[in-house]
Formats: structure tokens, C-alpha cells, sequence
């Protein structure tokens, strides 16, 4: 059933909260007019009271208000938020305050001033969105149910497990499909709003350093106005982090031979292999591969990026194996199936990559994590944790699959599956 047969606002329930009179009566108007049922809280108090009586489809959220933030809302009430997508308004984003709303549970997140059609949009956007989820959930009780009055029956009962692990896996792709959506959204806007202020202080202090008498032995004032230069540097690289992250949409595709891509990608790390004196390389490449279609840059970002978290995970030195193959998908899982949103089916042959180190592996309860925005074991100083999401997002693109194995104290395994070009043009 598509969306259009299965949605009506009038089975969607509206808590509009501002403290501003205006936007909540715009609020009122506009979604009213549409349909919905709305109810509106004046601060984030008065939000969580009616939270606590009723349940609503959808949440409109101030996130600066007097007294209780939007955020604070959202942490007061948790249980009972379960199942309500959350669309956080705010007209003074900051990447701290937007950060840790994605982290909340936010389906989406928008800048004030917006046209009464941007929020016609976005609203019936989400409820489009939470109403196939909430019917996903009720297909999975449905399953549930069967499941159990199955028990006697082990070959039906198999069968029906697995139908509730692809509703569970397809639950969990549009949430997070929304939420890379709003994240790409939120990047873009911060990294262009903070770029340019940089680019000031850079230039400032540039300025300075070429005013300031040379002096000999250390100058105080210099070390400051370097200290000062790492961390403008170091801010304006998660800013084009950020930046690289909402770009990553389009792609220049050709046949290329993904050995050359991976000797390139190691060419582009070898200084940085050559600073760690304790890891050695090794590659086990199957020579003769068919060529895949991809975007030869965004895949080397990829595998680079692999690279470097495996040299990060191994401080005390270790071995990166990198392998390359070819693999019929004789059974599904990990991205091959016989669904229509699988990327693979059971029976293609798919190339296969792989990057493995002998780190200090990933805890069992972060395996979840690892492909999730701003998700990062590394510390401050190393990474804010987009390297693993924009690669997800890159090899998502290439309708591939990207997933990891790992022990702690082991090590870890990215498995990166792509498709093979087809004979005489573009694959379809």
C-alpha cells in the first residue's frame, strides 16, 4: 500500500509548542487547515503536562524557550515520547544544541523563519514517515502474535522471524534515513554560517604573526597566536567535515578497476603510514576482477578513511590486511536479499573489499553505533565521528553495502560489498 492510501491528517495528532503567541496561532491556522488536530503549549513546562495526558503523532519544538529548553522537554518525558516524531524549530541554531537534538530521537529539524508551505511540507513529511513506521511496528505485533501460535511448527515459525527481521531492518532504515536527511540539512547551514567567521580569524591572525618582531628563542605571544591558529584549524576542518557530509549526493560514475583505486588510496595514507614504524601492510588482491561503476574519489575517501581508523586502532602497532574478491550471494543478509529495497539479490555476484586490523577491536554494545552521526570512541582531539557516516552514506549511494565484524581486543573488519558494472554500459 503506498504512502497517499494509508495517511490522513485526521488521524494525526499535533503538540505545537513556542513561547511566542504568533508562531503558536500560525501554528494553529495553517495545520488546522490541513487537517490535523493541533494543540498548542506556550513553554516547555506547560508541554510536558500535556504530554503526560495525552499521546501525540507529532511534536513541533521550540528549542530555546524561558525556563525549559526543548531539549530539557524531550529528556523530562522519554517514555512517553515513544512513538512520537519529534521536529525540533528553532531560530538560533548551534551545532552543540542541534547535535545533541539528533541524538534525542529528532526526525527533523528546522530554521526559523520558514514559509507556511515549508511547514505544510515538513509536517505532513514526518507523519508520512511516523505512519509507516507505526505501520511497520503493527505488522511486526501481527508477526509476533503468528510467531507464537506457530511454535509447533518450526519451519513456519523460521519463516516468520525472518519476516520480522526485515520489518525491523526496513523500521530502522527510514528512521535513519530521516535522520541523515536532517543532519545533511542542519551541516550545510552551520558549516556555511561558521566558515566565514574562520576564515577571519585566520587571516587575523596571520596578520599579527607578519606584525610582531621576530624574536629568537620562544616569544610567548607567538606560541599563544599558534596555540590559537591549531584550534581555528582544527574547527575549520570539522567544519568542512560537516560541509563534505551535506555534499555527498551526487555522483561521477565510471567502470574502474578497484585494485588501481585501492593502491591509490594507500599512496594517499603512505606518509602516515610511514610515521608508524609498527604496522605493516599487507594485501591479498585477486588479480582479474570485473570492473565496478563508482565514483572513483568518494570511494577512495572510503577506503582512506578505513585506513586511518585502522592505524588509529592500533597505537601499539599491529597489521592492516586489505583483500579484494569477487563472491556469489548464495544467501541473504548484509545487504542481499530478495526484497525490492535490497541492494544485492540472493544469486548475484557482488566484489567484495575488505580492511582489517589487529587494534583494539570495538565493544559489542558501540557495534550499533559505528555508522551513526557524531558517534566516535576516539576522544575530542581525534574525530567527531562522521568519517564512518559519510562513508555509509557514500557506498549507500552506490546502492553497495558497508558493514563491520570485530572482537575487542582483536580487532575489526570493514566489509565493503559493490556492484559489478555491467557489460557495455551503466548498471541500472
Amino acid at each position: 500500500m503506498c504512502p497517499d492510501q494509508m495517511f490522513s491528517v485526521k488521524d494525526v495528532s499535533i503538540l505545537a509548542v513556542d513561547d511566542e503567541t504568533e508562531v503558536r496561532n500560525l501554528y494553529d491556522t495553517i495545520l488546522t487547515e490541513e487537517g490535523y488536530r493541533v494543540t498548542t503549549a506556550s513553554c516547555g513546562e506547560e508541554a510536558v503536562e500535556r504530554i503526560k495526558q495525552e499521546k501525540f503523532n507529532l511534536l513541533l519544538l521550540d528549542l530555546k524557550m524561558p525556563g525549559m529548553s526543548g531539549t530539557d522537554v524531550l529528556k523530562a518525558v522519554p517514555d512517553r515520547l515513544e512513538g512520537t516524531s519529534v521536529i525540533i524549530v528553532t531560530a538560533y541554531p548551534s551545532l552543540e544544541s542541534s547535535i545533541e537534538a539528533i541524538k534525542s530521537g529528532v526526525c527533523d529539524y528546522v530554521i526559523k523563519p520558514f514559509s507556511p508551505k515549508e511547514l505544510r511540507n515538513i509536517v505532513r513529511m514526518v507523519a508520512e514517515k511516523a505512519k509507516l513506521i507505526e505501520e511497520n511496528k503493527k505488522k511486526e505485533r501481527e508477526l509476533a502474535v503468528a510467531t507464537a501460535a506457530a511454535e509447533a511448527q518450526k519451519l513456519k515459525a523460521r519463516e516468520l522471524e525472518d519476516a520480522n527481521e526485515k520489518l525491523r531492518e526496513t523500521q530502522n532504515m527510514l528512521i535513519q534515513a530521516e535522520k541523515m536527511r536532517a543532519l545533511g540539512q542542519l551541516a550545510s547551514g552551520v558549516a556555511h554560517e561558521v566558515r566565514n567567521p574562520l576564515a577571519i580569524i585566520i587571516l587575523g591572525i596571520n596578520y599579527l604573526e607578519e606584525k610582531l618582531p621576530k624574536k629568537k628563542g620562544r616569544n610567548p605571544i607567538n606560541d599563544t597566536l599558534k596555540i590559537i591558529k591549531d584550534s581555528v584549524k582544527r574547527a575549520d576542518k570539522i567544519i568542512r567535515m560537516l560541509y563534505d557530509f551535506s555534499r555527498v549526493t551526487e555522483l561521477d560514475l565510471k567502470k574502474e578497476d578497484i585494485n588501481s583505486v585501492i593502491n591509490t588510496s594507500l599512496a594517499l595514507v603512505k606518509n602516515k603510514l610511514k610515521l608508524e614504524k609498527n604496522i605493516k601492510v599487507s594485501k591479498e588482491i585477486k588479480i582479474g576482477l570485473p570492473k565496478v561503476l563508482v565514483d572513483k574519489n568518494k570511494i577512495e575517501q572510503v577506503f582512506v578513511n578505513a585506513l586511518l581508523n585502522a592505524v588509529q586502532a592500533m597505537p601499539n602497532g599491529g597489521q592492516i590486511i586489505i583483500r579484494s574478491y569477487d563472491k556469489l550471494l548464495t544467501e541473504p543478509g548484509n545487504g542481499a536479499g530478495n526484497r525490492k529495497n535490497d541492494n544485492f539479490k540472493v544469486g548475484e555476484t557482488a566484489l567484495i573489499v575488505e580492511i582489517e586490523d589487529t587494534g583494539i577491536g570495538i565493544s559489542r554494545e558501540n557495534m550499533s553505533k559505528i555508522f551513526d552521526p557524531f558517534f566516535t570512541t576516539k576522544g575530542p582531539q581525534k574525530g567527531i565521528g562522521l568519517g564512518l557516516s559519510v562513508s555509509k552514506n557514500i557506498i549507500d549511494l552506490h546502492r553497495g553495502f558497508i558493514y563491520a565484524e570485530s572482537e575487542e581486543g582483536k580487532g575489526t573488519k570493514i566489509i565493503i560489498k559493490l556492484k559489478i558494472a555491467k557489460e557495455g554500459g551503466a548498471n541500472g
